[in-house]
């Protein structure tokens, strides 16, 4: 617990810069690696074979950084692999007989598709706006492992997650939710828009845990405990991000239409 602590602060540490310095190329070159390194753990836990691993952290490195152009026009081809990705990943995961490199395409196109589109975030909103992907889904876990721990009883996805509860993501969902609400208040958002917020983080932080699940499934079906170990205590990059992807996935779309409803962030 101690190195958990010790990891997260440093981590911390080093990413207020980067969220300082966003409207730079900072934030783009930043994800730009975590994607590299991500979808290079990702390949390895699918493959053992290190060319094709190195080759899909090439690419998914080479995508976020489309966006120093911001051309956000690139968003939607994204949304379309990312949903893909995803639905077509978790149908191909579940065969017995699932092919390998179609396994890997899979994967690794959720991973530079959900990091290409948190850079897209932050050209799409405004700093204060775009902050809330990581308040919510960190707030979110936080509040579904205490809420799980003190009121938990129903397992939620015994066989990819065993100590995760449905009573732990329900606490989960309402704190992110809740978590949006106060931030709202914070940086003087009117009242209808931090209403808005509470449905927008509800719905971010449902997705966070979608992430977090989506990732496990990888790692229970090719049995290992972490991605990685670049973050001692907490794993690699696609444990720490996991659920930071999930919810990255839906917030640009959150956003949207809860700006189609007139509310303006």
């Amino acid at each position: 617990m101690k190195q958990r602590i010790i990891t997260g602060v440093v981590a911390i540490l080093i990413f207020i810069p980067i969220i300082i310095f966003s409207d730079t190329f900072v934030f783009p070159v930043a994800m730009a690696v975590l994607s590299a390194v991500g979808a290079y753990e990702m390949a390895k836990c699918i493959t053992s074979k290190t060319k094709p691993s190195i080759v899909c952290a090439i690419l998914s490195g080479i995508i976020p950084l489309l966006y120093l152009l911001e051309n956000v026009r690139l968003t939607v081809p994204l949304y379309l692999l990312a949903g893909i990705s995803l639905i077509a990943g978790l149908v191909n995961l579940k065969k017995k007989d699932a092919n390998e490199t179609v396994t890997l395409v899979f994967a690794v196109g959720y991973v530079m598709s959900a990091f290409a589109l948190m850079t897209a975030s932050r050209t799409l909103f405004e700093d204060k706006a775009f902050l809330m992907i990581f308040i919510c889904s960190w707030v979110c876990d936080t509040a579904a492992y205490f809420t799980g721990r003190a009121f938990g009883k129903t397992k939620l996805a015994p066989v990819l997650s065993p100590k995760k509860t449905i009573e732990g993501a329900i606490g989960g969902t309402l704190f992110g939710g809740i978590a949006m609400v106060v931030y709202g208040l914070i940086v003087k958002y009117d009242t209808r828009t931090v209403i808005a917020f509470f449905f927008v983080g509800i719905v971010v932080a449902i997705f966070s845990q979608m992430g977090d699940l989506y990732a496990s499934a990888y790692k229970r079906k090719y049995g290992i405990k972490d991605y990685g170990k670049l973050f001692p205590g907490h794993g690699g990059v696609m444990d720490r991000f996991d659920s930071v992807l999930g919810a990255t996935v839906i917030f640009p779309l959150a956003m949207f239409l809860a700006y189609l409803r007139g509310f303006g962030f």
